[in-house]
């Protein structure tokens, strides 16, 4: 069927599961907003999602990309077993996390009888993205889809049932927590269970690889989760909600971005390998032109949309942050440019760690300036600023480790369009400003 050939092609899939992921978080986020009666009562379930991801989603980023490469490069007897050590390390920090999710839940106002459902999410966040890898692994793009369409479409209709139902929050986590053990039982009866051998060389790989990523992924967003957090606790109800609903990255960009970056990190590896690596690179840029032809024109549209459209999806009460918004899909221009991915292919994560110290380093001292000279907006300029220079400490490494400077795999079209776009966001403001 033309369905089935279409989706056969695992990048392509893993690429619409992380939409389906990042749309449904979206979707929730604006249903809050439409439905709740005042902006306050949208803060509980914006703090629940920044909870969620400030606990859970820099070790989950580590284990299972760091996976991608290392699972290429195994035999078949190998790769059950990484598999089956990454499951199981995975549940022993997802426990880890439940309980830190109990300790904090106080911190962000939920009441204390949603905090054991909300614990069990905490742990079975894991088991839902490790499916997700794991059908990327075995090349089943189709279970892949369903499996993620399920829980992230459940996701949204149980956030939003204490708004539309009118049930108490605690329900509504009890019936995703049962969503969530129902998905956690699947994995884990089609995951081979061995014993667990920290000594295999695969796993020495893994663990080598996974540790530094994780921790960087950790350094790296941590400005953007202590800027959410400032936003929360110095902010007033209103703007902290206009932050928020601005602060929000062009879901596509970020996911394919993210993605292409995880599968490219395989398949560059592979290229090194077989020493074909200038063919790789060469196919590394080429991937990366497509999705700046793809994107740039696609942000300029929506910046120079961004007020009436904010102002129809959020409604009026939140006008002024599409200001922000515009900031946030600055972003594309760091975000299409990929020397992590060398890095990754490479097995050696340490420089991945050391960016994103510079970036933490960075993002500190810019939200506490920028947030007196221009209030929450200014907080946005100061993530922008902070990642983009991650990215080029990032190309200066991998000048520095292989000699490979940014034309080896960023085009100059991604030059073109970055100039053009800035461009066009120093006029909207000039406008706006008149």
């Amino acid at each position: 069927m033309p369905f089935q050939r279409y989706f056969r092609q695992n990048e392509t899939a893993f690429q619409l599961v992380q939409l389906i992921r990042f749309g449904s978080l979206l979707m929730a986020s604006l249903g809050v907003a439409r439905l709740s009666a005042r902006p306050v009562d949208a803060k509980p379930w914006e703090s629940w999602f920044l909870i969620v991801s400030t606990f859970s989603f820099f070790w989950n980023t580590g284990m299972l990309d760091a996976l991608i490469p290392v699972h290429r490069n195994c035999d078949s007897e190998s790769k059950a077993a990484l598999v089956s050590a990454v499951f199981k390390w995975g549940n022993v920090f997802s426990v880890f996390t439940a309980v830190l999710v109990m300790v904090c839940c106080p911190i962000y106002e939920l009441p204390v009888h949603v905090k054991i459902p909300f614990a069990l999410l905490a742990f079975f966040n894991f088991s839902v993205l490790f499916g997700i890898y794991h059908y990327l692994l075995r090349n089943k793009p189709l279970e892949m889809l369903l499996f993620a369409s399920v829980w992230f479409m459940g996701l949204v209709f149980c956030l939003l049932l204490p708004l539309v139902a009118g049930i108490s929050l605690e329900v509504s986590f009890w019936i995703l927590s049962g969503l969530g053990a129902a998905c956690f039982f699947k994995i884990r009866s089609e995951v081979t269970v061995t014993a667990m051998d920290i000594n295999q060389p695969f796993f020495r790989e893994w663990a080598k690889n996974a540790a530094p990523l994780a921790i960087a992924t950790l350094v790296g967003g941590l400005g953007y989760y202590l800027s959410g957090i400032f936003a929360r606790d110095r902010l007033s109800d209103q703007e902290f909600l206009q932050y928020t609903y601005g602060a929000k990255e062009l879901p596509l960009v970020l996911l394919v971005a993210n993605t292409f970056s995880a599968y490219q990190s395989g398949e560059l590896a592979k290229g090194f390998r077989l020493e074909q690596g200038n063919r790789a690179l060469l196919f590394l840029r080429k991937k990366g032109t497509n999705l700046a032809h793809l994107f740039f024109p696609l942000c300029a549209i929506l910046m120079l949309a961004s007020q009436p459209l904010y102002n129809l999806v959020f409604g009026e009460k939140y006008e002024g942050a599409f200001r922000v918004f515009d900031v946030f899909l600055l972003l594309v221009i760091p975000r299409l440019t990929f020397p992590q991915v060398i890095f990754r292919a490479k097995g050696f994560s340490r420089p991945l760690l050391g960016a994103a110290l510079v970036e933490l380093l960075a993002v500190i001292p810019l939200i506490l300036l920028f947030v007196n000279l221009w209030g929450y907006h200014g907080i946005a300029v100061a993530i922008l600023l902070a990642f983009a220079i991650e990215k080029i400490t990032l190309a200066i490494l991998v000048m520095y480790y292989y000699g490979i400077p940014p034309s080896r795999y960023t085009s100059a079209i991604w030059l073109i369009y970055s100039g053009a776009f800035i461009a066009i966001y120093f006029l909207k403001l000039g406008w706006y400003a008149m």
